[in-house]
């Protein structure tokens, strides 16, 4: 398979940027990596080297612009969806039953104090009693 870089679309406000170079930045950001990932990428590959440092980090910007962007935008979203969610909610109420005050008991801490179930400290934190 021959790939053929220089037929790749040009994009960008002046034209200026192949479509390609974006790809490839955006792709090694999502695997977690870097230019020097990229390059190394591109190598094992055999492609024509990656982009600059200043066209990566120009790239590199763009993409958290947008990503931020996005992220405002769901999040408002999902802020406002949730909003929406509690006031409907609110109209309706719980009672909450405490059906087993016994066992409610049992695990205040008064109880536990007088039960002296920390007696030993090695067996709560799993370590040896003597060194």
């Amino acid at each position: 398979m021959i790939l053929f870089f220089f037929y790749c679309k040009k994009i960008g406000k002046y034209s200026n940027v192949y479509e390609l170079n974006r790809r490839s930045v955006l792709a090694m950001r999502i695997v977690g990596g870097g230019l020097e990932n990229l390059r190394s990428f591109c190598r094992v590959m055999d492609f024509p080297a990656p982009v600059q440092n200043s066209s990566f980090t120009k790239i590199m910007k763009l993409l958290f612009k947008f990503t931020c962007d996005v992220v405002h935008k769901f999040m408002t979203d999902a802020v406002e969806e949730e909003i929406k969610l509690t006031q409907n909610s609110s109209k309706e109420t719980f009672e909450v039953v405490d059906s087993n005050q016994e066992a409610t008991r049992r695990l205040s801490i008064e109880n536990l104090e007088q039960e002296d179930m920390s007696e030993n400290e090695s067996e709560l934190t799993n370590t040896p009693a003597k060194l």
